[in-house]
């Protein structure tokens, strides 16, 4: 199912630090009170572990993260030099960090691409990205652009910013950006379908949906996933493969787990509706850590050679089935 000899792409996700304070972001709870332990992915484990003579046919590496922003790690530039010798550097940031020296000289590695997470203008970008101040994205990412960085603009979409994505594309355009993506949210919506936003304990506003995202495709919030897993596990059954093996990519943590995708990630430190399940396949966290194996020892033990391909095959974890079972598996 996997081994180090075919793996052509890593995910990592090297720091839990973030400048910015979103909404929905697994690093906080309900009330924006930061929940994840803080820490970044040493950087000396990573050139040993993830390195060109342990995965021989690595292509791509993606710099992101489900609770950290990557140029928040304390060695950025390290880690793009750790991956100098492959294809693609893919890099993920809100762009309100660090400051136009830096993008500037990370635009001297031509193997990278940074994409900035910007979802609205200035009068909007604040209200989901809070905490990160708009002018500075922009001298930041002018920076990065101009010194002939390749940079992708995404910008996910709800209802206090929807009326802005032309103009943004517009300005995405004029600024040098290669690409402008756009997304419309469709994460848990846990009270009407409207999310209240908090900072720091505060209560702000509610969060909507844009009006192109219908009800019926917002996923479900947690009371109501054991009906719908159900029903998804009666329709479409087991999810047979994992469709990031398919894909030859893994995902590393920041606590240096390797785990098949960053969706088991928060099941990891934190106790959610998954944690019970992948505690049941994985009774010892340390046997997929890079601190105490290898990426061989790793793929050789019994985490990926039998118990995940089981549940996959037979009763997949809520997690697995959420996301790639059915229909779910055309976003991969």
């Amino acid at each position: 199912m996997y081994s180090t000899k075919t793996v052509e792409e890593v995910i990592i996700e090297p720091t839990s630090y973030c400048n910015a304070r979103c909404p929905q972001c697994d690093r906080f709870d309900d009330k924006n009170n930061l929940i994840v332990p803080l820490k970044h992915l040493s950087l000396s484990l990573v050139r040993r572990r993830l390195g060109a003579s342990q995965l021989p046919n690595l292509r791509r590496v993606v710099l992101e993260g489900n609770c950290g922003d990557v140029l928040s790690h304390n060695d950025p530039i390290g880690l793009v030099q750790a991956f100098e010798h492959v294809t693609e550097v893919q890099l993920f940031t809100n762009g309100a960090v660090r400051d136009a020296g830096f993008f500037r000289e990370l635009a001297q590695f031509e193997n990278t691409h940074m994409v900035f997470s910007v979802d609205g203008l200035r009068d909007t970008n604040h209200l989901y990205r809070q905490d990160c101040d708009f002018d500075r994205i922009m001298t930041n990412a002018e920076a990065y652009t101009k010194a002939g960085g390749r940079a992708t603009w995404k910008f996910i979409v709800f209802r206090h910013n929807q009326h802005q994505v032309e103009q943004a594309r517009a300005l995405s355009q004029s600024m040098g950006f290669r690409d402008f993506v756009v997304k419309h949210s469709d994460r848990s919506w846990h009270v009407g379908h409207r999310w209240p936003v908090y900072n720091r304990g505060e209560y702000q506003f509610d969060l909507e949906p844009s009006d192109r995202v219908r009800v019926g495709q917002l996923k479900s919030d947690h009371q109501q996933l054991p009906e719908r897993l159900a029903e998804i596990y009666r329709t479409h059954g087991a999810v047979k493969r994992c469709p990031q093996a398919v894909k030859r990519s893994i995902f590393v943590d920041h606590t240096a787990h390797v785990i098949p995708c960053c969706m088991l990630s928060h099941d990891l430190w934190s106790e959610t509706y998954n944690s019970r399940f992948l505690r049941k396949h994985l009774p010892s966290p340390s046997e997929i850590s890079l601190v105490h194996h290898d990426l061989a020892r790793i793929f050789s033990g019994d985490f990926y050679t039998r118990t995940l391909p089981s549940s996959l095959s037979d009763r997949p974890m809520p997690q697995c089935l959420l996301h790639c079972s059915g229909d779910a598996k055309d976003q991969w």
